[in-house]
């Protein structure tokens, strides 16, 4: 009995496919199979149906990704830069919506769907945050002379279980501290929205150029809200960040030390993951309560940690010694004595 070829999201039967170019010859597997499958399907006869299945499939991947990843740190406490590794997949859908208004096959369709697509999604959308930024930042009131954006905002500790709670610490005050931010966010929405979709479907002589003048505003416009929202960031990172707090305890630690601060500090330095890797191990062997609430933090955490410690040995390279932990334990006890001899004087060396 000959064997039933297996069969895609459209019923037809499936097989390996293979994408030829002029330097090699890429083999590509069927399409997945498994648990998923009547998702897919569904998928297949609803807003994808005209994509060939490659497509259809990448766009669904995209749309879980995006989806899944939102949906979850939305409901999460306090997580809301978990956020922005959906942002590759949401501009891999809206790429994929712009060039199918310059694919080759079905072009008038195609860029039916991408004009429609613009006036039922990002015209309203852009219109709506164009006039909610363009009236916050021209309502604002200016800061008063020495006000910081701490004494604007308010504080509702109900609000901060779900992501986004400290957006409602915002008030028409402390909108005045963003008000460039803000004028440019209302500035790329109404590009982004009317202004491209009035483009894409202007009279151009071709329609090749409305696409690539739209998308070009597009693009632009994504940008300068990029740019927006560092700047945005970075005036309220005084109020996020622990810098001016560590600055604060430097100030107070030197008052209280009357500025005495040692002569020598060692730094025993290496690699987070060799640290990691020996703390472990340590832990494993021990047989009494497992202390590894430190050592359970994520990679980056320790990779932050040591790199605070090197620019604090870099700012006061004279204090400071580096000493690599990879080497011996003798080779670094040598090193670490014969540096603190050499720093005290020699009528004290006998009392050592």
């Amino acid at each position: 009995t000959p064997a039933i070829p297996p069969r895609s999201l459209n019923g037809r039967a499936q097989t390996n496919r293979t994408l030829r170019t002029p330097a090699t010859t890429i083999q590509l597997p069927p399409s997945p199979q498994g648990p998923g499958a009547p998702f897919m399907r569904a998928f297949a006869h609803g807003w994808g149906a005209n994509l060939p299945d490659r497509s259809r499939e990448a766009a669904l991947t995209c749309l879980l990704w995006a989806g899944i990843i939102l949906g979850f740190f939305t409901l999460s406490s306090r997580q809301e830069y978990y956020h922005l590794p959906a942002l590759p997949a949401l501009a891999l859908l809206v790429g994929g919506l712009l060039a199918s208004a310059d694919a080759t096959s079905t072009k008038a369709r195609a860029a039916n769907q991408a004009l429609r697509s613009a006036l039922y999604f990002l015209v309203p959308v852009g219109t709506i945050l164009f006039l909610l930024c363009g009236y916050f930042a021209l309502t604002a009131p200016t800061p008063l002379p020495g006000a910081t954006l701490n004494d604007v905002l308010s504080s509702n500790p109900a609000l901060y279980n779900l992501s986004l709670g400290h957006v409602f610490d915002l008030t028409g005050e402390a909108m005045g501290f963003f008000r460039g931010p803000l004028l440019t966010v209302a500035l790329c929405m109404l590009t982004l929205g009317p202004i491209a979709y009035l483009v894409r479907r202007s009279a151009s002589p071709t329609r090749q150029a409305r696409t690539f003048a739209a998308n070009l505003l597009i693009a632009a416009s994504m940008a300068g809200v990029l740019l927006a929202a560092h700047e945005g960031l970075v005036r309220f990172y005084p109020i996020l960040g622990s810098k001016d707090l560590a600055l604060a305890i430097d100030t107070f630690n030197r008052h209280a030390c009357n500025e005495v601060s040692p002569d020598l500090t060692i730094l025993v330095d290496c690699d987070p993951r060799v640290g990691l890797e020996r703390a472990r191990r340590r832990i494993e062997a021990s047989s009494g309560p497992r202390e590894e609430r430190f050592e359970l933090e994520e990679l980056a955490f320790h990779q932050r940690v040591r790199a605070g410690y090197l620019q604090l040995a870099a700012n006061d390279s004279t204090r400071f010694l580096i000493i690599s932990g990879t080497d011996s334990i003798e080779d670094i006890f040598a090193t670490i004595s014969t540096q603190v001899l050499a720093r005290i004087p020699e009528a004290l060396r006998a009392v050592c």
